[in-house]
């Protein structure tokens, strides 16, 4: 009886030990899983924030031909986790510009996406209204 009970209790230990691993393995896939979307969803806002930017440079070249450019602080209870988006101009010969955006989200010091994204654009003549 005694022997019996002995395998019961090791049979009972090695099942136990078995659900602990299988359980402690699915919680970090679970772990793993969620930081992968957070990743992937901060890359995506940095994306559309650094087009923005560079939209933002190309409006206000419009209306402002000596524009260089600028840094865009986009606050929390505007974005949550806010953002910061560098806005560069460099001009260029036959009146084009380089326009670079370097955008990062959130305003994170470490646990952050960045993107960065030039186009070269055509300079609006000083003729246009």
């Amino acid at each position: 009886m005694t022997r019996k009970r002995g395998v019961i209790l090791i049979s009972v230990f090695v099942c136990l030990m078995t659900i602990v691993l299988v359980g402690t393995s699915l919680m970090r896939s679970a772990v793993l899983c969620r930081r992968q979307l957070r990743t992937e969803a901060q890359a995506t806002q940095a994306h559309w924030l650094v087009k923005s930017g560079l939209q933002r440079a190309i409006s206000k070249l419009k209306t402002l031909p000596k524009y260089a450019g600028e840094v865009w602080k986009i606050r929390e209870s505007t974005l949550p986790g806010g953002a910061t988006v560098t806005i560069s101009v460099k001009g260029l010969p036959r009146g084009e510009a380089k326009v670079t955006a370097v955008a990062f989200f959130p305003n994170h010091p470490t646990n952050r996406a960045a993107e960065r994204r030039s186009w070269i654009i055509q300079l609006p003549s000083r003729d246009e209204p």
